[in-house]
Formats: structure tokens, C-alpha cells, sequence
């Protein structure tokens, strides 16, 4: 019994005691926010999330503890009476908790330390207050600003136009910007008018703002085709944005503007000029009042620097140095952009584009990016220039010439007249679908004054590219990469057919040293171009070089163009191949070899006729292969020649006609028909008599010898069949050719002497100062070339400049006395 209240005792003692001291406990603040030292991370216009326990200092205490939690926000770890109260709230904590409550406040972006204290209700039971703890906090600001914004619809050509859209967006970051990572950002762009609404696009985006502020730019594309006109705002939305560290999300926010649409492409780049400075370009249509007023010698003289400056990128990317290719390039195409007239006239549409993708291809792979813009801009300004290009030319010239050139080919004679035009003639301009058909079209009717004042012209813009070619060829990495380049350089601006026109020129008037130069600018023209044709090269080579008597360079072209049309006769099997060889057959037999008679190419004609009959028209007028035909010994080349010959008479186009007529002669000569032959001659030396009082009064000395020539060599034909015509014709039918022969030899001997004459007479009439310093001048440089002559043996070299020299200022001499 004693030990039993001698244990109650003690138990009450220990109660009483227990119940007279407070229970102590203790406040614990966290955040589920946290970066590295950081207590709390979060956005200064959201509110702060903590985590807050109250554990009883005393063991298998487990109740929740009431009372009020203050938590201040403090620029250091100590308690002051000048801390903002962030929380001010009557609570029950838990003693364990992983559920965070939020905190609205009004605290600014910046670093806080957040101080708490707990504060029990039951101060009987539990100390009135906690010890004071602390969380560093980073409160972080962020602001987006649309500084700009715009549509643009801009059509560059018939087939191309687009769509996109061009943003200019403020960010701004305060607070602690480097422990946040990268921005992680999705912008939603779509149209509104009250509550209609129609999404866009949407663009995503990684950007840094560890400087605090950044300016970003969206730029898109749209496909969508939207109707503007249906709407009249346009929504932009913030969203789905992060920071990479500590994944801090951004409110969404929402910026309404109305719209704008820029449809004009110089009015665009002029915004868009601040960010890429070399988008200078804009419509390349020209107005009719710069029209009238263009100074082509100052816009030829822009072209010039334009050149220097494209040459000196492509010497840049040849020598890998890329920056400065890069830097050529721009300065390039800012220069087309600023100097658009000289740009439209000699500067072909893919030249920028060309350039720009064949640095692309040789860039390394961290640099590649620089170009993309770039290439597509570039691009859209080529489809500019072609339309506006397109445009001028058919203000300016007529835009038929292209098809009356395509029907006298095909021997049907229209309008000649259309093609007399000033600006094709005047000035140093290459126009596309004009100057060819016209440069041809003299050269069909032997109108060499005409043909020359285009070639002089013309050549002037020719020589702008030469150099470009030269340095694409030096260089293998520049020909496998800038091929672009090269085929806008010789196939885009019909530098490669004017070539040709220009070779065929030389073939007709006889100029060999010039011809000769043609001959190495088409190869080199060639090299750059697609090279899809190369037979059209070899064929118009091989005919000037036979034509100026070089017939071993002749023998090996046709040879190659031969073994080109049997090859692709063998592929595809179409009977135009077939007429179109036999090119080494007709020289062997003008230079007198015997040939077998064959009638392969009567069998292809007649194939043509059922396959294709239009082609089999087209054919029908060359004269080449009436040639064939009867140098083969196909009897249709008779009625082939005569048919043609009516054809051309009836349109009044006897000059033509007198050549087929020569060669008709020659065959039937050749084959005894001399009575037939000797009449024909006799015709055509009247039409040839007449062309030759023409021709020797507008041209020059040197072409004036080669027509001599060519009349000769149809005299001597003449000479060959009257001599076997003797030996059957009756003597007053001998006589009577043998006058005509006479007469035919006294007129070719005076041919000469009579231009001559007639240039002399000119520059005695004139009172033109510079037509008497020309006149000086041609007779030193003639005086000086005979010295060099007399000499024996002259530098080749330097007698080929004296004769060209000579021949430049002759032609302007003749021109200018007859003219004044």
C-alpha cells in the first residue's frame, strides 16, 4: 500500500509540472521554387508560393498549433520596423506539409530576404512567438512591348507573291537574370473583329535575356491567304513561355493592334532596311518620264562599277575569303537595288541569286544561315526585274520581232521594215528577243551596215560579262558552284546566241581576225552556259572557219557535230538527226573529193513530211541541205532549190533567191546540164550586180575585198561550165556567153575601185571637221599599214590591232561623210 502511494505521488508531481512550463516550437518556411542558393525564384507579378511548418519542440506533441503567421520582406536577414509586412494572417500550420499557399504582395522585381514568424494563439499552452526565420527570395520582372508590326502582300511576278508578317518585340528582364535560363516562347498571331477571330500562325522562339533587355524579330511566312478586309485588328499572344532554370512560367498576355497591310515592295523595305541595310531594291518598273530622260552612257558607266564590284565577290569566294565575299555581294546587290535603270538594261535577273547560292554551297555549315535571307531576297528581286524588264521592252520595241525573225527562217518575208529599229542600233544594249532577230534579219538580207551597228553596240554590253566568265572558268570550285552564275551570264541575258549571230556575221562579211576572237568568247561563253546544245557552237564555228578557206579547224568540227546527230539519231530515232548530218560529206565534196551517191536523206525528208509536217516546212528552207541533197545525188534537190527560189521571188525577196540560184547552177553544171546552167548564171549575175552596187556603198574596204572574192568564185563556176559548154554549143551561143562573161569580169574589176571612189567623193562633199580628221587619220593608218607590209614578215600580232584600227575608223568615216 505504501509503494502504491508513493507512485502517485510522484505521477501527480510530474503532472503538475508539466503543466506549468510552455511548449516551445518552431517555424519552417520552404518553397518548391527554388534555384541553387535561392530560397524562392518566381515572377514579381505573381504571387509568392512558400511552404510553411509549426513542429512542437516536445516529442509525441502532434496537434496543429493555431495562432498568426507575419512574414516581412526585408533587403537583408535582420528583422527591422522598416520591413514591409508581406503576410499578416490568423493560420493553423501543419507540422509536416508539401502543400505551398500563395502570397499576394506588391513587392517590387529585386532580391528580398522574406522573414517569418509564428505567433500561437494559446499562450497558456505554447510561447507567444517563434524565432524569426529567413528565405532569400528573387522576385523577377518581365515585360514584352510590340514596337512594330505589319502584314506585307507582295507580288513579284505573274506567278509569284506571297504573304508575310513582320514583328518587332520589346523584352525586358529585372532582377536576377542570369540564374533563369534561356525564354522559351510561343507567339500566337491571328486577326480579330469583335468576336470573329481567325488563327494565323504561330511562332516559337528560344531567346536569352541575360543582359536584361532584347529586342526579337518575327518574321513568317503565311499560306494561308488570309482576307485582311474581313478583319480589323490583329492579335498577338504570349504564351506557353518559360524559363528554361527553375521553369518559371510567364502569364499570358494579349496585345491588340490594328492592322496594316504594305502591298507597296519599296515601301517594305524601306522598314525593313534598318535590320538587312542592303534591301535597296523595290519596283524596277520605270515611269515614262524616266524613260525619256535616260542617259544610257551614264547608266552604262553605273554598269561598269556594278561589274567591278560582282567580279571582285566571285575573286573573293574563289580565294575563300568569305567575309569580304559575303560583304562584295551585299554592297552588289545594294547597288542594283540603288541604281535600278542601269540594273534593268545590263544586269540579268539572276545574277544576285546566282551569286548568293554558290556562296551558300561553299560556306562552312556555321555560316550557311548568313546566306538564307539573303538568297531569298534575291530571288524576289529577279522575279522584279524580269517583270519590269518584260514591261519596258514592250513599251519600247515592238514585241513581234522575235516571231517575223521565226518566219523568215522558215522563209516567209512579212514585215522588213520592223526591224530598222534606232534603239536596237544606238545603243550599247543587248535587248532580249530584239537584238538577235534583228541582227539576224540584216545578215539574211546581207544589210552588213545595219548588222555591224548592232554587233558595235551590243558588244559594248557583251564585254560588261567577259570578265565574269573568265574568272568562274579559272577556278574549278567556281564553275562547280557558281553555276548559276555562269548560265545567267550567258544563256539568261542571250549572250551566248548573240555570239553566234555575231560568228555568222563574220562568216558572211569576211572578217577573219574578228571572227576568229568570236570564236574563243563563244567556247568560253559556252563552257558557262547549260551546254545542252553543243552541236549549234560546232556547226556555226565550222562554217565560218570553211567559209574564211581554215579547212582543217572546219574538217574536225563538222566531223564532231557528225558523230553528234548519228549518235542521237541512234537514241531517239528521229529523221531530223538524220537531215541534219552529212555536214563533213558536203565539205569533202566542195574541196573535190568523190562522194557515193546515196538516198538516206531523201528517205528522212519524206519520214519528216508524214511525222511532223510543220518541221518538214521549217526544213525546206535550209539551204544547207539542199546541199546535201544533191552533193548525195537525190534528184529532189532540183525541184527543192526551184520551189524555194519561186517562193522567195514571189515575196520580193530576190537578193535571197540569187543565192540559191548560184548553187542550183553550180549542180546542174556539175552534172552536164550546161545550157540549163549558163542561163541561170546569166540571170543572176544581173541581181548580183545590183547587190553589189549596194553593198559597196555603205561598208568597208576589207568586206568590200571578201564580197569580191565570193563574186569571183561564182564567176569561176561560170568560166568552168562555159568551157565544157563549148565543146556542144553553137559559136553564136558561145559567143553570146562569152560577152556576158567579159562584162561580168570588167564590172567585178571595178567593184573595188567604185567604193573606193564613192568614199572618196563623200569626204569631198562634207564640211564636216570630224569627217576631215577621220579622212587624216585613215590615211596615216593606211600609209603606216603598207610600211609594215613593205617591211616583209610583220608582226602579226601588231598588223591584226593596225588592220582592226583601220577597219573601225573606215567604217566611221564612211558613215559619217556619207551622212554629213
Amino acid at each position: 500500500m505504501m509503494r502504491f502511494v508513493l507512485v502517485l505521488f510522484f505521477f501527480l508531481q510530474f503532472s503538475i509540472g508539466f503543466a506549468q512550463s510552455k511548449q516551445a516550437y518552431s517555424l519552417n518556411i520552404s518553397s518548391q521554387q527554388t534555384q541553387g542558393p535561392i530560397g524562392f525564384l518566381g515572377m514579381a507579378n505573381e504571387p509568392i508560393r512558400l511552404i510553411a511548418e509549426v513542429r512542437p519542440d516536445a516529442f509525441g506533441f502532434d496537434k496543429p498549433i493555431p495562432g498568426k503567421l507575419k512574414i516581412f520582406a526585408s533587403a537583408d536577414s535582420i528583422l527591422s520596423t522598416n520591413d514591409l509586412v508581406v503576410l499578416d494572417s490568423a493560420c493553423t500550420l501543419p507540422d509536416y506539409s508539401y502543400q505551398s499557399f500563395p502570397i499576394k504582395h506588391s513587392l517590387k522585381p529585386g532580391s528580398y530576404f522574406l522573414l517569418a514568424q509564428f505567433f500561437a494563439k494559446d499562450t497558456n499552452l505554447f510561447e507567444p512567438q517563434s524565432a524569426v526565420v529567413n528565405l532569400s527570395a528573387e522576385l523577377i520582372g518581365f515585360t514584352a512591348e510590340v514596337k512594330e508590326f505589319w502584314f506585307s502582300h507582295i507580288k513579284t511576278s505573274e506567278y509569284s507573291e506571297e504573304t508575310n508578317l513582320f514583328a518587332e518585340i520589346d523584352l525586358a528582364l529585372t532582377g536576377n537574370t542570369v540564374s533563369i535560363g534561356l525564354l522559351n516562347s510561343e507567339w500566337a498571331i491571328g486577326l480579330t473583329k469583335g468576336k470573329k477571330t481567325e488563327a494565323l500562325t504561330s511562332v516559337y522562339r528560344t531567346d536569352s535575356l541575360h543582359t536584361g533587355h532584347t529586342t526579337i524579330v518575327l518574321e513568317e511566312s503565311l499560306f494561308n491567304n488570309p482576307d485582311f478586309k474581313n478583319f480589323n485588328q490583329v492579335s498577338i499572344k504570349l504564351t506557353s513561355a518559360y524559363f528554361s532554370e527553375g521553369y518559371i512560367k510567364i502569364p499570358d498576355v494579349t496585345f491588340n493592334l490594328p492592322i496594316k497591310v504594305i502591298t507597296d515592295i519599296d515601301q517594305l523595305n524601306a522598314f525593313r532596311r534598318k535590320h538587312d541595310p542592303y534591301l535597296t531594291y523595290g519596283s524596277f518598273v520605270l515611269k515614262q518620264e524616266a524613260l525619256d530622260s535616260l542617259a544610257v552612257e551614264k547608266l552604262y558607266t553605273e554598269a561598269e562599277l556594278f561589274y567591278s564590284i560582282y567580279t571582285r565577290a566571285l575573286q573573293a569566294a574563289a580565294a575563300k575569303n568569305f567575309s569580304r565575299a559575303i560583304s562584295l555581294a551585299d554592297s552588289a546587290f545594294a547597288f542594283v537595288g540603288n541604281h535600278r535603270a542601269s540594273s534593268l538594261l545590263f544586269t540579268d535577273a539572276g545574277l544576285m541569286s546566282g551569286l548568293y547560292s554558290g556562296l551558300f554551297k561553299i560556306l562552312p555549315e556555321d555560316r550557311k544561315a548568313e546566306i538564307n535571307n539573303r538568297l531569298g531576297e534575291a530571288m524576289k528581286m529577279g522575279d522584279l526585274m524580269t517583270s519590269a524588264y518584260s514591261d519596258l521592252i514592250q513599251r519600247l520595241l515592238p514585241d513581234s520581232l522575235d516571231h517575223y525573225n521565226e518566219m523568215e527562217k522558215s522563209g516567209y518575208f512579212d514585215k522588213p521594215e520592223i526591224f530598222h529599229q534606232p534603239l536596237i542600233s544606238s545603243l550599247p544594249i543587248l535587248w532580249k528577243n530584239r537584238s538577235i532577230p534583228a541582227l539576224e534579219h540584216f545578215i539574211r538580207n546581207t544589210d552588213y551596215e545595219s548588222a555591224d551597228m548592232i554587233i558595235e553596240q551590243a558588244n559594248r554590253h557583251q564585254q560588261l560579262l567577259k570578265l565574269v566568265w573568265q574568272i568562274i572558268q579559272s577556278d574549278t570550285s567556281l564553275i562547280k558552284n557558281f553555276s548559276h552564275v555562269a548560265t545567267a551570264a550567258t544563256e539568261g541575258n542571250s549572250m551566248l546566241d548573240f555570239l553566234l549571230a555575231r560568228l555568222n556575221y563574220y562568216a558572211a562579211s569576211g572578217l577573219y581576225d574578228e571572227g576568229t576572237e568570236v570564236v574563243t568568247e563563244a567556247t568560253l561563253a559556252f563552257k558557262c552556259s547549260y551546254q545542252f546544245q553543243p552541236e549549234h557552237l560546232w556547226l556555226t564555228s565550222a562554217r565560218f572557219f570553211e567559209t574564211l578557206g581554215n579547212f582543217t579547224k572546219a574538217d574536225s568540227l563538222y566531223k564532231l557535230c557528225d558523230e553528234h546527230f548519228k549518235k542521237e539519231q541512234v537514241e531517239n530515232a528521229n529523221p531530223l538527226w538524220t537531215l541534219s548530218g552529212e555536214n563533213l560529206t558536203v565539205l569533202q565534196a566542195r574541196l573535190g573529193a568523190s562522194i557515193p551517191q546515196d538516198q538516206a536523206l531523201t528517205e528522212a525528208l519524206e519520214k519528216l513530211r508524214k511525222e511532223n509536217l510543220f518541221t518538214y516546212l521549217d526544213v525546206l528552207n535550209d539551204q544547207a541541205l539542199g546541199q546535201k541533197l544533191a552533193y548525195r545525188g537525190n534528184p529532189v534537190y532540183k525541184n527543192f532549190y526551184l520551189n524555194r527560189i519561186k517562193q522567195l521571188d514571189a515575196q520580193g525577196q530576190y537578193f535571197t533567191a540569187n543565192e540559191w540560184l548560184k548553187d542550183l547552177a553550180f549542180f546542174l553544171g556539175r552534172e552536164g546540164q550546161h545550157k540549163q546552167a549558163i542561163t541561170l548564171y546569166e540571170n543572176l549575175f544581173v541581181t548580183d550586180n545590183l547587190k553589189a552596187t549596194a553593198f559597196r556603198l555603205g561598208f568597208s574596204e576589207e568586206a568590200q575585198l571578201f564580197y569580191a572574192q565570193r563574186q569571183r568564185e561564182t564567176l569561176s563556176r561560170y568560166i568552168n561550165v562555159l568551157t565544157d559548154f563549148e565543146k556542144s554549143a553553137t559559136p553564136a551561143a558561145y559567143d553570146s556567153a562569152l560577152q556576158i562573161c567579159l562584162q561580168q569580169v570588167l564590172f567585178q574589176h571595178s567593184f573595188i575601185l567604185r567604193g573606193n571612189f564613192q568614199l572618196l567623193y563623200d569626204v569631198s562633199r562634207s564640211s564636216d571637221q570630224q569627217v576631215a580628221n577621220n579622212f587624216v587619220l585613215w590615211q596615216e593608218l593606211r600609209k603606216y599599214l603598207n610600211e609594215l607590209y613593205v617591211k616583209g614578215e610583220p608582226d602579226q600580232k601588231a598588223l591584226i590591232a593596225w588592220k582592226k584600227y583601220i577597219l573601225e575608223t573606215e567604217k566611221k568615216l564612211i558613215r559619217s561623210a556619207r551622212d554629213t
